[in-house]
């Protein structure tokens, strides 16, 4: 009875004694983003406010409604630039200038930078000057005060000739999301690179913050905004995750890097037919740390399947299939239909194939008699699409109303 009564009366004493960082993993995360922002300005950095801003940026980015205030994104976008222009100036050894594989800052010497349009008004501009103090800059420029212009480009194609034929920096706004008066905001840049032309390359970290209003119609103010730590690019993909390499990323942190995957495939100049090898690596989803998909996670692509972009359309139906996840063949085709790079149209070209060899469907005498005339031979059907074999080459068909019409890859 008496070791009863004494366990009884260490218990509170333990649970005193046990570490704080433990018991805050018993703590619940609030369900909405104003609850979340209010946790924000008060907790200390630490594992539970690193919950919170997980399930704030998920929810904002999955269920936010897209904010069309070009006004307020606009004063939005300045403050982010402030922010992360002070931190690639900031006397730490994060940024190193014109490096391959770190962190680069020399944006900072650039003096312009344009904004992809749609999202700013289109005469937003905003100069930001900072004084360099990084341990890893170029020595010249040191404690010298730089300006960066930042500016919206005129139009998609304007945007990418900065960098593809100018060879200049440029970046993204990726679509600002809100609800109850919360706002994330992600920006990412671009550098030229290295390559002959100057090849676009995308930057790590993507810098991510959160702002508030107190009111509809009220002002937009800064919530929150972490800086980089990481120096190399490849541990830390945006300002949110452990820079560290070695936290295990949750899966709320493994969807946001998706999102920035399927950002660097937005991006990709729909112009061009053929990829960078960086691009590459960009539309197989593979990125600096890897992919953070697998089979169990396929579903995650689900909603990049409706995207109004074609390469990230595109793209997500691809890794759907490599993933062992169902496809429609009408999805397959419009990717060849609608996208201009060779390796994805190749690509699609081949699934489409696959799908079609495993298609059990009867053609119809009618059919076949169309599909087959001029020699060729082996039509296979499903649905409004058909392959047939014309001596060694393998032509495919998309049924319409005037009947059944070769299937046009984009040009």
């Amino acid at each position: 009875m008496r070791l009863v009564v004494l366990c009884l009366a260490l218990t509170p004493a333990l649970a005193a004694a046990r570490p704080k960082s433990v018991m805050m993993e018993f703590r619940n995360v609030p369900s909405s983003p104003r609850a979340m922002a209010k946790v924000l300005t008060t907790e200390k950095p630490g594992a539970f406010r690193n919950k919170v801003l997980d399930a704030l940026e998920s929810k904002l980015r999955e269920k936010g409604e897209p904010l069309e205030d070009p006004d307020a994104i606009d004063a939005m976008t300045a403050v982010m630039f402030e922010k992360l222009l002070e931190d690639m100036a900031a006397a730490t050894d994060v940024w190193v200038w014109e490096a391959n594989d770190s962190p680069r800052g020399d944006l900072l010497i650039r003096q312009t930078v344009k904004l992809y349009p749609g999202q700013n008004s289109s005469g937003f501009t905003k100069a930001v000057t900072v004084s360099p103090k990084g341990k890893r800059i170029d020595r010249g420029y040191l404690n010298t005060p730089c300006t960066v212009e930042v500016s919206v480009a005129k139009g998609p194609a304007d945007w990418h000739a900065e960098t593809e034929k100018n060879g200049k920096w440029v970046a993204a706004l990726h679509p600002v999301k809100q609800s109850e008066g919360v706002a994330r905001v992600a920006v990412s840049l671009f550098s030229p690179g290295k390559g002959e032309p100057p090849a676009p390359r995308h930057e790590r970290p993507v810098w991510l913050a959160f702002f508030k209003q107190e009111a509809a119609g009220a002002p937009w103010e800064l919530l929150f905004f972490e800086p980089a730590v990481a120096k190399e690019q490849r541990l830390q993909e945006t300002n949110l995750l452990p820079g560290d390499g070695k936290a295990k990323l949750t899966d709320a942190q493994k969807q946001l890097v998706l999102e920035l995957r399927m950002q660097d495939v937005r991006f990709i100049n729909p112009e061009r037919k053929t990829l960078t090898k960086d691009e590459l690596k960009w539309v197989s989803l593979e990125g600096l740390s890897g992919s953070p998909l697998d089979a169990k996670r396929v579903a995650w692509l689900d909603p990049y399947r409706l995207s109004e972009v074609p390469m990230v359309r595109a793209v997500a139906v691809l890794r759907t299939a490599q993933l062992g996840g169902a496809v429609g063949v009408a999805e397959v085709a419009k990717a060849v239909e609608t996208v201009k790079a060779v390796a994805v149209q190749a690509e699609a070209l081949a699934l489409l194939g696959k799908l079609l060899d495993a298609s059990t469907e009867e053609v119809a005498e009618t059919d076949k008699a169309l599909l087959e005339k001029d020699g060729a031979t082996e039509a296979r059907v499903l649905e409004d699409f058909a392959r047939v074999k014309k001596g060694n080459k393998l032509v495919f068909y998309k049924r319409g109303g005037a009947g059944w019409a070769v299937l046009k890859p984009a040009m």
